[in-house]
């Protein structure tokens, strides 16, 4: 064979094994972006389960001490609905937890499979390279020095011999990296998938406490009953915290005329929604959406006779029935004025809909909108409950026209 063939052959040669050395080669990093992202997460709401938790044990000290001191019924009520409002909390953070521990397990599988996937393609590629060599005596490392027609080329072979074996050296090098990385990351994926049964189980303790506290809650006004004297000074109190609740109404109800006034872009809104409207009960009737998706009423508005009390006090308006959690819907566009708990009312939310109307919801579980927030008709404002002076889960639903408080019923077919 002539020195330019030979030549040519080991130029051939040297580009395969080029072509070979020079394939992509990616490693997996475990630690990226996302899972760290993910994970500060995950550790921040673990410190606001927490917090939640301590803030839990709080208010039982606070409950136990109310019924220890014999305070009053009113006070324990209270204590009660902060009970309830916390765990629904530690809830909804729990499930936030098991969300994103779910999230970062299919994550984390995704990452491991890849890397399995990458680890033995480049696997694949090293073992066809060397079974190439061995088949071909003239590709392998002596073969390529022996067919060296003089000194010179065979040094020349040499550097390029060498820039092979350093280059298998690093194959392996990161093919064992790569096993590490898979195997790390396979532990990591177990002790998440630990963490996230450990909520789960978390999260199904608080719900059975959130159930026994639901039916404390319910029964207690009604055992209170039994006990007229308690009862009446209790009432007393409530009834109270109700005017109070009635004129907080009526001057957030005058606070959000002036900001009307005094807001061009909301002075803008009106006149929008005035040239839609008619004025007067056909504004609300033609405009107006049922609060909750069960129609099954349990008190209307109107006189009723109190068993207690001895005397016929008005309900301002109608309760509806439903389980606890169920949302409740804003019966008309309009901006959040009172976002708050009373006694009387429990968690209560007012929404001003402007042309002299409002409308309330009460006794809430939760409250899912705050002062100032604008609703559009059929926006989830906050769940069912049995908060306040409540005897069951349901929601208290008022229309109040020009400072009057009127019968819902009316303004529906």
């Amino acid at each position: 064979m002539s020195s330019l063939k030979m030549k040519k052959v080991a130029a051939v040669i040297a580009l395969i094994l080029a072509v070979l050395l020079l394939l992509p080669m990616v490693v997996t990093i475990f630690a990226g972006t996302a899972s760290a992202i993910t994970q500060a997460e995950i550790d921040a709401l673990k410190e606001k389960a927490e917090e939640l938790k301590e803030k839990n044990d709080q208010v039982k000290k606070e409950l136990d001490a109310v019924r220890a001191n014999k305070e009053s019924a009113v006070a324990e009520k209270n204590a009660l609905d902060s009970q309830i409002a916390i765990l629904q909390e530690q809830i909804d953070v729990s499930t936030s937890i098991i969300e994103e521990l779910n999230a970062e397990i299919s994550q984390k599988e995704i990452e491991i499979d890849e890397a399995e996937e990458e680890e033995a393609e480049e696997y694949e590629l090293f073992k066809q390279r060397v079974r190439v060599m061995e088949e071909n005596q003239s590709a392998s490392y002596i073969g390529i020095l022996l067919n060296a027609e003089s000194f010179e080329e065979m040094l020349s072979r040499v550097e390029i011999i060498n820039d092979i074996i350093e280059y298998d050296r690093d194959l392996m090098a990161k093919l064992k990296e790569i096993r590490e990385s898979i195997e790390q990351a396979k532990a990591e994926l177990e002790q998440t998938r630990i963490e996230e049964n450990a909520a789960r189980d978390e999260l199904e303790q608080q719900q059975a406490e959130l159930q026994i506290k639901y039916e404390e809650q319910s029964e207690f006004v009604s055992k209170l009953e039994a006990d007229e004297a308690a009862y009446l000074a209790a009432y007393a109190e409530v009834d109270a915290d109700l005017e109070q609740v009635n004129k907080d109404i009526e001057e957030a109800n005058a606070e959000m005329q002036r900001q009307i006034e005094e807001n061009l872009r909301k002075q803008k809104e009106a006149e929008e929604a005035a040239k839609k409207q008619n004025a007067g009960s056909a504004y609300m009737s033609d405009m107006c959406a049922w609060p909750s998706y069960t129609t099954y009423i349990t008190s209307d508005f109107g006189m009723r006779w109190h068993p207690v009390t001895k005397e016929y006090r008005l309900h301002t308006g109608t309760d509806i029935g439903a389980s606890s959690g169920t949302d409740i819907w804003a019966a008309l566009s309009g901006t959040v004025t009172i976002s708050t708990y009373s006694s009387s009312y429990g968690n209560y939310v007012v929404i001003n809909h402007g042309n002299g109307y409002s409308t309330l919801y009460a006794h809430m579980s939760k409250r899912l909108v705050e002062k100032g927030d604008y609703v559009s008709t059929g926006d989830v404002i906050g769940l069912v409950g049995s908060t306040g002076w409540s005897t069951g889960p349901h929601l208290h639903f008022e229309i109040i026209a020009n400072g009057e408080k009127v019968d819902p019923m009316t303004y529906f077919n």
